[in-house]
């Protein structure tokens, strides 16, 4: 059996067709610049099927999102290692199912463009990505986004897709901020706790009491189609 070298997290299908990840380690292994070897095995690991070539570009970082110990002492430990993947097919993925997943998904491929004797820490110390999720509408959580974003100041912005409906009941909020570590992580956590206060979950191992919410079955989709021409129908008396 393969050993799992690192976690795969948030595969979330584009308006644009694109598909973005995030990457965090399972073993010392670590991510340069990614292979085609790499980027198959992690579509194939998260069930996504690419018609055709594809480019990628791998944004490295951290976040305390992804984090097993997110109330460490140690803010290497509150913010781990993590990388930010988007792949772009050639031709645009087609429409999927974009759901919380509360578990990662394992991966036992290697990126070979990575040397293990290279000291590349420097890559993690200057981009953080700050996640929460919410059971809140969207435009609730427009709002907090402005308030964080004000708060962090001129290096943060939001991540593109930004706010992301993950089901009918969860929006989640990608912030990514630019900076300095260890100088900026007091900035980093006040912005955490500023997203946790409003009601957000900001690291996954809090999600196991949100309940899941149940795919939708053949007789729910004639329903709402129903509905939508009932509608209809109403309108047009």
């Amino acid at each position: 059996m393969a050993a799992t070298l690192f976690n795969l997290w948030n595969p979330y299908r584009a308006d644009d067709g694109t598909l973005t990840f995030e990457v965090t380690q399972a073993d010392t292994f670590r991510i340069h610049r990614g292979t085609q070897a790499f980027i198959d095995a992690a579509l194939q690991a998260l069930g996504v099927a690419v018609d055709g070539a594809c480019t990628w570009d791998i944004v490295p970082g951290r976040a305390l999102y992804y984090s097993s110990y997110p109330t460490d002492d140690g803010w290497r430990d509150r913010w781990a290692r993590a990388w930010r993947v988007r792949v772009v097919p050639e031709a645009p993925l087609p429409p999927r199912a974009n759901r919380l997943l509360t578990e990662p998904i394992e991966l036992g491929e290697s990126d070979t463009t990575w040397d293990v004797d290279d000291d590349d820490q420097d890559r993690y110390l200057h981009t953080a990505f700050v996640i929460a999720d919410f059971a809140k509408p969207r435009d609730e959580v427009e709002r907090l986004a402005a308030a964080g974003l004000a708060q962090a100041g001129a290096a943060a912005a939001l991540l593109e897709p930004a706010i992301r409906g993950l089901g009918k009941r969860v929006h989640q909020l990608q912030i990514i901020v630019r900076g300095d570590l260890p100088g900026d992580v007091a900035t980093l956590d006040a912005l955490v706790a500023q997203l946790r206060a409003a009601g957000g979950v900001v690291n996954w191992n809090d999600h196991p009491a949100w309940p899941e919410e149940p795919e939708p079955t053949a007789t729910d989709a004639k329903a709402d189609a129903w509905m939508a021409r009932l509608a209809a129908m109403r309108k047009d008396q």
